[in-house]
């Protein structure tokens, strides 16, 4: 029987595996602020690694999301959702405009956790959801139906990635946005390829009514998304950090940087 110490040990054996030891530490101390350190770790131990295994079904226990059923591919989200934690900056952007909304599309739908949501807060919307990893519908599916939800004709799947050209592998947002009820409400998060995204398909985007939630991993990124979709029409707001954060950070740092940078641009072209 493995003791709690021979558990520990194993884990950070398994997590840390790719640093030796006089290198983890400079790699933690160019990216995150001191003050982080304890509750990075801290977060680590208890999140990751004992409440978000993989393949592990979560229900979130406290408001706004209490009851909701998820089955994870990624053992670093898990635990967050558990308490409920995860993305509330957003929370109240969902309640005020799902709800209006004839379509929801995300481009990067991972196990469809904002699909579920989406169709918490308005059935009758048309979700499409975006997303080329390989088992994506499975889990999707099996997400509505811990949630006592059909996959119908109102449920859309396209295993593609999202690029400027159309191909064998990928396809664009005009082609995606094609037929949707109005208005759409794009979520986008592509972890550095949405600067891209938006110049193959912003004339379609133009060219309907659209509720924009796009994630950026770097200063950079944000600056260049605002400019083409200011330039576009497009009325645009950055949604900052919860004060939380300080305590709890985001762990994606910026590409070249080596810094976290890691916030949400809300933009519409509906008056």
């Amino acid at each position: 029987m493995e003791t709690f110490t021979q558990k520990f040990k194993r884990k950070m054996r398994e997590r840390f595996h790719r640093f030796d030891s006089w290198v983890y530490p400079i790699y933690w101390w160019k990216r995150f602020p001191l003050h982080w350190l304890p509750s990075l770790m801290l977060q680590r131990l208890i999140i990751y690694e004992f409440l978000g295994r993989k393949n592990q079904v979560l229900s979130v226990k406290f408001p706004p999301l209490k009851n909701l059923r998820m089955r994870s591919n990624n053992s670093h989200l898990g635990g967050i959702r558990y308490f409920g934690w995860w993305e509330t900056e957003l929370w109240s952007i969902f309640r005020q405009y799902i709800p209006r909304a004839g379509s929801f599309m995300e481009i990067g739908a991972m196990e469809g956790f904002y699909e579920v949501i989406a169709k918490k807060l308005n059935p009758q919307c048309t979700v499409l959801a975006v997303e080329p990893t390989p088992g994506a519908y499975e889990l999707i599916a099996e997400n509505f139906r811990l949630n006592n939800l059909d996959i119908n004709e109102k449920f859309v799947f396209c295993d593609k990635f999202v690029a400027d050209v159309s191909s064998e592998k990928t396809t664009t947002i005009e082609k995606l946005l094609s037929g949707l009820p109005q208005p759409i409400f794009l979520l986008m998060d592509i972890d550095g390829g949405e600067e891209k995204a938006l110049k193959g398909g912003i004339q379609a985007l133009t060219k309907n009514q659209m509720y924009l939630l796009i994630e950026t991993h770097s200063p950079e990124l944000e600056k260049a998304c605002i400019r083409i979709l200011n330039e576009h029409g497009f009325q645009t707001s950055i949604i900052k950090n919860a004060w939380w954060r300080i305590f709890w950070p985001e762990e994606r740092p910026a590409p070249k940087l080596g810094v976290v940078h890691n916030r949400w641009l809300w933009a519409t072209n509906i008056k």
